[in-house]
């Protein structure tokens, strides 16, 4: 083997950092344990035993520190070979997510039926940072599979959990075809990269990326927690103002607001339209206010701002068809918000059951990865939500919650993908009203360039609400296309944007 001196350097350089204690598998799979502190007998791991690892004359797994570590590791397991290479693929979507590059993400076959998805470091990092950078990736993959699956992806390297090295024998398996540990090609299905050279194109992530990226979750978590207290906070001032009377009293003037309101035939259209219209004949003006509450209560608007929107919208009303007077209004328009909040009373969601074809799923991979998961938002959101025009309304709010995307990353997305004429956007005006400048959600329309593939699938699926976006995604892709090509996915594309020239 030419460069076994480079490569041997490579194997330590990326994966060792304990040597005084180490396992070795043996001929009929079973490991045995090495410690130099615990048996005089025993030495140190040396660069001669990862030679015959190379040779395969010999088979050996190492340890970290228990303070730190130099890679991370998904151990996947699963007593299926396509379950998982899913789960390869869930794992890689999560860690792009997570700003990951792919080129820096190396997977190699554990030489049976799992898989090793590897990240090297540029300096070891804290093990109690490896295992928060863990758990998120965990959390997130599960929301893609729809299953636990902890004791099926496990984290490596351990203290006190050994972890084979790649590119030796696993003895487990006598198929002499498939118990090398290579590392795959995962875009290419899997196909086994047989070179040890492989290993001295290997390039570290930033160990600063990682630092940032469990900060940024950190400050999220902790925005999140401080907007839950404060809401409870308020909820429970709000509580103690009122004495049981005042209370019961309130509820009974809430109710009475939506009485007797049809809103079984409302839509986001006929509200929009309502909205941007406004009021036709004498006597609506109650049943227009409560439906318009709702309406903007449905598309994620601040109660506040609610509010205040509904009463900009009455001014702008003719006084013919009204006869009471602003002030009035405006306490009118507090209790009608207030009903349709406290009950959190919405549309019915738009269309729940939404067809999406498979050549609308290799569309998206036209597109840059980090931009598929607004785009894939902006089209569901589409077909449960546009007009006859085609246009519809989606707040950075839910945009967010679909994606699971930060709003100064949205906006950036959304600003790509209007300049290259993936979307249509139009923008709300900003509003100045000596409080704070606003926003009311932006207008969209999707102008995906929608590829035609032979034997196109379409399949009918349920969103009960926004956050169910990111869940299906992962979901359409894994039930539409095959393993084989999903691995082959840039052929298909190529070969569906030639045909469709």
């Amino acid at each position: 083997m030419e460069n076994m001196k480079q490569i041997v350097e490579a194997i330590s350089d990326l994966f060792i950092s304990v040597r005084y204690k180490y396992i070795m598998q043996l001929p009929d799979g079973d490991y045995t344990f090495y410690n130099k502190y615990k048996k005089k007998s025993h030495k140190s791991l040396a660069d001669w035993q990862i030679k015959l690892h190379l040779q395969h004359e010999s088979t050996y797994g190492i340890f970290s520190y228990k303070e730190n570590s130099k890679f991370i590791s998904f151990d996947v397991d699963f007593p299926e070979k396509d379950t998982a290479k899913q789960a390869v693929y869930a794992l890689y979507e999560v860690l792009q997510n997570l700003r990951i590059p792919k080129e820096l993400i190396y997977t190699s076959n554990s030489g049976n039926k799992g898989y090793h998805v590897d990240i090297y470091f540029s300096n070891p990092i804290d093990y109690k940072s490896m295992k928060k950078l863990y758990d998120v990736v965990i959390d997130k993959t599960q929301e893609l599979l729809g299953r636990n699956i902890k004791r099926k992806i496990e984290l490596r390297p351990q203290h006190n959990k050994g972890m084979k090295l790649p590119l030796g024998i696993n003895h487990k398996n006598k198929n002499k075809k498939t118990n090398i540990c290579w590392y795959v090609d995962v875009y290419n299905n899997f196909m086994p990269i047989e070179s040890y050279d492989y290993i001295l194109a290997i390039k570290k992530l930033n160990s600063n990326l990682i630092t940032d990226l469990l900060s940024n979750i950190e400050e999220s978590n902790e925005e999140k927690n401080s907007k839950n207290n404060s809401a409870k906070r308020d909820k429970d001032k709000e509580d103690n103002k009122d004495t049981d009377n005042d209370k019961e009293k309130d509820k009974t003037n809430e109710d009475s607001n939506f009485h007797d309101i049809d809103l079984s035939n409302e839509t986001f259209a006929t509200c929009r339209k309502l909205y941007e219209e406004g009021m036709k004949q004498k006597g609506t003006r109650n049943a227009s206010l409560c439906k318009l509450a709702v309406y903007r209560n449905s598309l994620g608007i601040e109660k506040n701002i609610c509010e205040e929107e509904l009463f900009e919208w009455m001014k702008r009303q003719d006084p013919a068809l009204y006869s009471t007077p602003l002030s009035t209004c405006r306490k009118e328009i507090e209790r009608i918000v207030k009903s349709a909040y406290n009950n959190n009373i919405r549309l019915s969601g738009g269309v729940k059951q939404v067809e999406i074809s498979k050549s609308e799923m290799l569309s998206l991979y036209q597109y840059d990865k980090k931009l598929r998961a607004v785009i894939f938002s902006l089209m569901v959101h589409s077909k449960r939500f546009s007009a006859e025009d085609n246009n519809f309304y989606m707040s950075y709010e839910q945009l967010k919650k679909s994606t699971g995307l930060s709003p100064k990353s949205l906006m950036n997305h959304v600003a790509i993908l209007e300049k290259n004429n993936v979307i249509k956007v139009t923008r709300s005006p900003t509003i100045f009203d000596g409080v704070a400048p606003r926003n009311y959600p932006n207008t969209y329309q999707v102008l995906l360039n929608k590829l035609s593939i032979p034997n196109d699938i379409i399949k009918e699926m349920t969103f009960e609400n926004v956050s169910d976006y990111r869940k299906q995604y992962f979901n359409l892709l894994t039930s539409m296309f095959t393993i084989e090509e999903i691995g082959d996915i840039n052929n298909m594309l190529a070969k569906a944007t030639n045909s469709n020239e």
